[in-house]
């Protein structure tokens, strides 16, 4: 038997009284379930939209529910009014994206009523994650070492911010202000443009992948040995493996990375062209695949030189994107992804949301 359900951690005061309302709200959806044999998460997070990345870390065991503990004002996850709603829906798609397969409870962990009551949860649970501020578990009394004690099982995992220690541990962070700190921000957009958010909260959602990471591998640790283990990241950490090879460049030669549009400094022609009507995503970074790309167009002068080797086409990048950007006019999108597809080279048509 499962105890599956997710905790919504109030901060503030619950229903009135806090007491008695910590407890009645935990009463209210935690009878127990039976769900498949594996491991069955508990988030300890507070109730922000920033918080995606503790969603995302549990999200991967989605598909069987879960326990979940996080901090929000009244009303338990702010996140359900964040975002479009379906008509007739009281739950967010933003909310919902994240939480499929979830139960929700609201305690208010200031109380003795609801720190026990979280400790029953928890103890019959393989994986705990919180995404608190550092030291607020443990001011809770359900910090890592007060779990151990009891389960020493569990594999506890922590998603900070800036991390556990040093002069930013204190702040509160989401994946923008990641983007910012970091510098993705600086290389994302047009050239010469004003820095831009990526699309997606990339930040948040590979940080949460790298804590299912170190997740996964302390529960085959424990199947090895029988002990639970602490594992713990942040998001300035998953901001930093995605800069990695930008930091490592400025760190060899000092060159400071800027914003190129859909086109990279790794290699050309790598990015968007347009075409009668829109646009494709073009890539052939050695040279097999250039030539293979020419002649699928039947543009020759595109072998011409300077275009007739790897340097040549790095030392004129911009010319190069003109002269082929008129070749890719020519052509419709399924006109270019046939023809590219079929010589084998990197190619994909570029989609808004409903095409994808």
């Amino acid at each position: 038997r499962v105890m599956a359900a997710a905790i919504a951690a109030r901060m503030g005061a619950c229903f009135g009284d806090a007491a008695a309302g910590a407890t009645r709200a935990a009463r209210s959806t935690s009878s127990p379930v039976t769900t498949p044999r594996g491991p069955v998460p508990t988030t300890v997070s507070r109730s922000t939209p920033s918080s995606i990345a503790s969603r995302r870390a549990r999200g991967a065991a989605a598909t069987r529910e879960g326990l979940a503990c996080r901090g929000s004002g009244d009303g338990g996850d702010i996140s359900r009014s964040v975002g479009p709603h379906v008509l007739g829906s009281e739950d967010s798609l933003f909310f919902q994206a994240f939480n499929r397969n979830k139960r929700a409870m609201t305690l208010n962990l200031k109380t003795p009523e609801g720190c026990a009551l979280a400790k029953e949860l928890i103890l019959q649970a393989d994986v705990v994650i919180n995404n608190f501020r550092p030291g607020t578990m443990e001011k809770f009394g359900i910090g890592y070492d007060e779990i151990k004690a009891l389960n020493p099982r569990v594999i506890y995992g922590e998603l900070h911010a800036f991390g556990k220690t040093g002069p930013m541990a204190h702040i509160g962070a989401n994946d923008l202000q990641l983007q910012a700190h970091s510098g993705l921000a600086a290389i994302t957009g047009q050239a010469g443009g004003p820095p831009n958010r990526a699309g997606s909260a990339i930040v948040d959602l590979h940080t949460g992948l790298a804590l299912v990471s170190a997740i996964l591998g302390a529960l085959f640790h424990r199947e090895r040995t029988g002990a639970g283990q602490l594992v713990s990241t942040s998001l300035l950490q998953g901001a930093a493996h995605l800069m990695g090879y930008f930091y490592q460049e400025y760190w060899a030669t000092g060159y400071v990375h800027q914003a190129m549009g859909t086109a990279t400094h790794l290699s050309t022609p790598n990015q968007a062209f347009p075409t009668k009507n829109g646009w494709t995503v073009i890539i052939a970074p050695s040279q097999p695949m250039y030539e293979r790309c020419v002649a699928a167009l039947e543009a020759p002068h595109l072998m011409m030189p300077p275009f007739d080797t790897r340097e040549g086409r790095m030392r004129n990048r911009e010319q190069l994107i003109r002269v082929m950007s008129e070749v890719t006019r020519s052509y419709t999108n399924e006109e270019i992804y046939e023809r590219l597809g079929a010589a084998k080279v990197n190619v994909a048509i570029v989609q808004d949301v409903g095409q994808a």
